[in-house]
């Protein structure tokens, strides 16, 4: 039964999103809506996305920001922000504008229209995301004689680091310096999950920047992104490289990826030399799942 409520709700929220008259609507829902379960998937957000702005309506920007922000698609995030930089609904400009704001803290305020307010001023908190499938928004008001806007704090995860540090990367090279130093000052996650998205584009940078990059997430304390940073490097210096230093990684599955690649190679030199052929370097992921947007 209680299975049932969930889903009927879950409907009645995305009919809710689907059928708002207008962008201001769709972000009231997107705002007050609280309390839903998450979604492994961002199907439901995508449709929303394409069916508000997929003929270029006004508001694109702070609709994407507000949907990758929302918490019903907190466990799908990547797929989403994925989905709406690929749709060709912002243009360089507005991905630039959304890669900066996601980067400016591991939460980021949202200022409602001005016709929201009421000579009140607004904070909507996120609550503990240590239980992210429970985790709800609470909401906290203190009045303000002067008036003034409703300011919505919104959570940026890990994945939308990594998005907009690839997605400055990729469009402005010369910046990169100014991305990592951004990300810098994230909490860890978030600084990790950004030096992910810009070794995720490490070839868009100079020779002397990629490899000082290199060498930072090499270092990086946290597995995934040495991981990253030892699957950049076997594509510039080679997998025997990566395997080297990868063999002697404190983390089992990173060692665990070393010896796969190995492995790999191996069979590739033992089908040349009884082939006859010529030997062919193996791919430096094969049998390993895409790191793009790992946290």
């Amino acid at each position: 039964m209680d299975e049932m409520e969930d889903g009927l709700s879950a409907l009645g929220d995305f009919a809710a999103l689907f059928g708002a008259e207008s962008p201001n609507d769709l972000w009231l829902a997107l705002t007050l809506g609280a309390g839903l379960p998450s979604v492994a998937n961002s199907f439901d957000a995508e449709m929303v996305w394409r069916h508000h702005h997929g003929d270029g309506q006004p508001g694109a920007g702070d609709t994407a920001l507000l949907l990758c922000t929302d918490m019903r698609w907190r466990r799908a995030t990547a797929g989403l922000i994925a989905a709406i930089a690929g749709s060709g609904v912002l243009d360089e400009a507005g991905l630039t504008e959304l890669a900066t704001r996601f980067l400016e803290g591991t939460t980021i305020i949202w200022t409602a229209p001005l016709s929201w307010s009421d000579r009140e001023w607004v904070t909507i908190e996120l609550g503990d995301q240590t239980a992210e499938d429970t985790a709800e928004d609470t909401v906290e008001i203190s009045g303000d004689d002067a008036g003034g806007p409703l300011n919505f704090v919104r959570r940026v995860p890990p994945p939308l680091h990594r998005w907009a540090a690839a997605q400055l990367v990729r469009l402005h090279p010369g910046e990169w310096a100014d991305v990592w130093e951004c990300a810098q000052r994230l909490d860890a996650a978030g600084t990790g999950a950004a030096l992910d998205g810009m070794l995720d584009v490490l070839g868009a940078l100079s020779e002397p920047a990629a490899s000082g990059l290199l060498a930072i997430g090499l270092g990086w304390p946290r597995g995934s992104v040495r991981r990253t940073a030892l699957e950049r490097l076997a594509e510039r210096e080679g997998p025997d490289a990566a395997c080297r230093l990868a063999a002697r990684d404190p983390d089992a599955k990173i060692r665990e990826w070393a010896e796969k690649l190995a492995r790999s190679r191996s069979a590739v030199g033992s089908t040349s030399t009884s082939t006859g052929a010529s030997p062919q370097p193996p791919d430096p992921t094969a049998d390993i799942q895409p790191t793009l947007f790992e946290v």
